[in-house]
């Protein structure tokens, strides 16, 4: 795997990070999880499958002309 397609990899990781803290508050710790975080959280969440087929694409261009 190319180092671009990597970092889209880890990107879009990363961003669902704030989401897994959100949840696990809520169920662990007994936060109210609130209509703004609600929103927030399909936000994130949209952005990281919107960001995939980037990844996808970064790959199949490199696997089809590598960079020498």
């Amino acid at each position: 795997m190319e180092v671009a397609a990597r970092i889209t990899s880890i990107g879009c990781c990363t961003s669902a990070n704030p989401v897994t803290g959100v949840l696990l508050g809520t169920l662990a710790a007994g936060e109210v999880l609130t209509v703004r975080q609600l929103g927030g959280l399909v936000l994130v969440l949209a952005g990281v499958v919107l960001g995939r087929p980037v990844a996808r694409k970064v790959r199949a261009a490199r696997a089809v002309s590598p960079v020498r």
